[in-house]
């Protein structure tokens, strides 16, 4: 299992975007663990808010079972990893999830009335920034757009007492990271990957 690392600099701060995948073996995640612990500050994706009681069921619960049928290395969910106490979940909340879920895409904008504005009056501004971008968004990029913007406010906050951060993200977010860290001013130092036997 191989994990890419993206380092960026900007004068004495470093920000390492570190990339998972959310189904690995457990040494895979300690590796990543014992990588982003050299920052100061570590940020990590995890929904906040999901009960206590959540349990893994269904869908996932058959993909793990088939993926681990005669395995000596068994996969596991990222999500059932402990976390580091001293890391920050920059996360968005389960309820905040569930509304951006039901929200209208790009093109139903001009169908939206005052009362459904009002009820996602938190993301309005962002989805009026990017419909000047793009004439279509996809709610999943929408999502995307968001999460990680949550974990550049923090960065922007926390940048003047230190000197450097982690972001330990899904694949799926690094691409966004990369452009919204460069526009902060950092400069692109280049990849490195971790890489973990199967």
């Amino acid at each position: 299992m191989k994990t890419t690392i993206s380092t960026y600099t900007r004068g004495d701060k470093t920000v390492k975007v570190i990339g998972t995948c959310h189904i690995g073996v457990k040494n895979y995640y300690s590796k990543i663990f014992e990588e982003a612990d050299k920052s100061d500050i570590v940020f990590y994706e995890k929904i906040k808010d999901v009960p206590q009681n959540f349990s893994l069921k269904g869908t996932y619960a058959q993909i793990l079972d088939i993926l681990n049928e005669g395995r000596d290395n068994k996969l596991i969910l990222q999500a059932s990893i402990k976390i580091p106490e001293d890391w920050i979940n920059t996360d968005i909340s389960l309820e905040d999830l569930k509304n951006m879920n039901q929200m209208p895409t790009i093109n139903q904008m001009s169908n939206v009335n005052l009362n459904q504005v009002k009820k996602y009056r938190r993301f309005v501004f962002f989805l009026l920034k990017m419909a000047m971008k793009v004439k279509k968004i996809k709610n999943e990029e929408i999502l995307v757009g968001v999460r990680n913007s949550l974990v550049i406010l923090q960065l922007s906050r926390k940048l003047k007492k230190h000197n450097s951060f982690s972001i330990v993200y899904g694949e799926g977010h690094v691409n966004k990271f990369h452009k919204q860290i460069t526009q902060m001013g950092f400069f692109f130092e280049g990849e490195e990957k971790i890489e973990v036997l199967k």
